[in-house]
């Protein structure tokens, strides 16, 4: 598989990580994040259950601000 997917992924699970306000979004609860992760998993062979359980334990969420 593509090294260059493989990146992407792993580039736009990391802003996840440290953007709260990103993770708000992108969030578990959404098909988007549950694509991604899966795909991150597949092409990287690591088991889904243990990843998202180790993954999402990191993941902190911000509202973003009142619209004024």
């Amino acid at each position: 598989m593509s090294e260059q997917a493989k990146a992407a992924i792993a580039t736009v699970l990391g802003r996840i990580q440290r953007d709260p306000r990103v993770a708000y979004y992108i969030c578990p609860m959404t098909d988007a994040y549950n694509k991604l992760v899966a795909a991150h998993c597949e092409l990287n062979g690591l088991n889904e259950a243990d990843f998202r359980k180790e993954f999402e334990a990191t993941l902190e969420f911000e509202a973003p601000p009142e619209a004024a």
